[in-house]
């Protein structure tokens, strides 16, 4: 895919968000003043009276994928080191607020769970080698997790 469309892709998807956060502002009452994020990595994409991050759920696949680290700068990444207070992932059929402090308290109970029942697994070095990755089924996380705050179904036909 390259680096250039996976960023365009990215940025359609928030673009989608913010469209339906301006739409949708009863469900948001907080909603005020909006800023669009600027640079190459910033700490959030857009920012209301709270801050959000989109992620892109670009394989399509039953799973859930967080990055967390990256071995590479040897630092914290993906939600681990966003600033953002809710991170929104869009899949091919969802728009999902997760509250990101409570998705990382989850996610982290979570890998001592039973395999099986939350199809966790982890990655090292993937991509392009600077991500570490955990990996969760996408029916376990939407079924269980208590930060979700808000999910929209979509219909992109």
């Amino acid at each position: 895919m390259g680096f250039i469309n996976d960023l365009n892709q990215g940025k359609a998807m928030e673009e989608l968000v913010h469209k339906y956060l301006t739409t949708h502002t009863q469900l948001f009452t907080k909603l005020m003043k909006t800023t669009r994020s600027v640079g190459k990595f910033s700490d959030y994409d857009y920012l209301y009276s709270f801050s959000i991050e989109v992620k892109n759920d670009k394989y399509k696949s039953d799973n859930f994928c967080f990055e967390y680290y990256n071995p590479v700068s040897d630092k914290f990444s993906g939600i681990w080191a966003s600033k953002a207070d809710f991170i929104v992932y869009v899949t091919d059929s969802k728009i999902i607020f997760f509250d990101r402090e409570e998705l990382m308290m989850e996610l982290l109970f979570a890998q001592k769970l039973d395999r099986k029942l939350t199809g966790y697994k982890h990655r090292e070095r993937v991509g392009d080698g600077n991500a570490n990755i955990i990996l969760f089924k996408k029916s376990y996380i939407l079924d269980n997790f208590k930060s979700i705050k808000h999910r929209v179904d979509l219909d992109l036909t």
